[in-house]
């Protein structure tokens, strides 16, 4: 069995197919032995990958193009789609039915969390509507809990963050107000390694596919009080019924994909929104950045 070192990007619940790959032993019945360890930060995952401190990474795609941006000779590529649509949600005080990014402008937002993918794709929905995403009032990297309790103080209107933080302000009173998987595909969590890997150990870049493949399978049938159980030992601050209600909408939603293959319009709904953002500046093409090992 093949060995292969590999950096989390960073713990959310999101990553759920990895973990539960791990916990269930899916990578090892498909021929990997994966070896995770946690990154200690979103720019080390990719420089790591690259450096070959470890050999594979798992996190947004988003890196994989900054790394071709900035050096068009870069040799990372994704492969190994495990989230594929937007995992983010935009927290109110109230349940809003008729919300749309539109009520963003000349309101008060707090971001919570240290990535810079979910406002690059928030605030290309402004754009998309014909407003300047540069009237929203924005205070970025505030931790979750924090940014939840400004909220119900009313110090705040909006709040950006993923789960399990959507169900901890269902709790406080608060609402979801809008979901970013709405929007549809998007290329937002896969597995990227420098072409070397994916082209050298072929038969260990397809087993972590495989193992991939079969995680995204039992997340498909398994219930989330169940998932919630496995994945329990990564995160043992979080209440069980708070990571249930998470995966709950996470499978309601259809965040992870039903096969691990990178789809291309997911791949340019992402490139997008760096572009209009300002995160890149080229347009590095998914033939390019994308390969699957077959």
């Amino acid at each position: 069995m093949e060995r292969v070192r590999a950096y989390e990007n960073l713990r959310g619940l999101v990553y759920t197919p990895f973990y539960l790959g791990l916990a269930e032993g899916l990578f090892a019945k498909a021929g990997v032995e994966l070896e995770a360890t946690l990154s200690p930060s979103g720019a080390e995952t990719a420089a790591g990958a690259a450096a070959g401190r470890v050999d594979v990474a798992w996190g947004g795609p988003m890196r994989v193009m900054a790394a071709h941006d900035k050096d068009p000779t870069a040799d990372l590529v994704c492969f190994g789609l495990a989230v594929a649509r937007d995992p983010f949600l935009v927290i109110g005080p109230a349940a809003a039915p008729g919300f749309s990014p539109a009520a963003l402008v000349g309101k008060r937002l707090l971001v919570g969390t240290h990535a810079p993918t979910p406002w690059l794709l928030l605030q290309e929905d402004v754009r998309r509507q014909g407003l300047d995403p540069a009237r929203v009032v924005r205070e970025d990297e505030v931790e979750p809990e924090a940014a939840l309790t400004r909220l119900k103080a009313g110090e705040a209107d909006y709040v950006l963050a993923f789960e399990p933080w959507g169900a901890v302000a269902a709790e406080m009173g608060l609402a979801v107000v809008s979901e970013g998987a709405r929007r549809g595909p998007l290329a937002f969590t896969s597995f990227y390694a420098p072409r070397t890997f994916v082209e050298g150990r072929r038969p260990a870049a397809r087993a972590l596919v495989a193992g991939l493949g079969a995680a995204l399978d039992r997340l498909r049938a398994i219930a989330p009080d169940a998932a919630a159980a496995a994945v329990a030992p990564w995160f043992p601050n979080v209440a069980p019924r708070h990571v249930a209600a998470a995966i709950a909408r996470y499978q309601g939603l259809g965040i992870w994909p039903e096969t691990p293959a990178m789809t291309a319009d997911g791949f340019v709904r992402l490139k997008s929104a760096l572009l209009s953002g300002g995160f890149i500046a080229s347009d590095p093409p998914y033939e390019r950045l994308v390969i699957e090992p077959v």
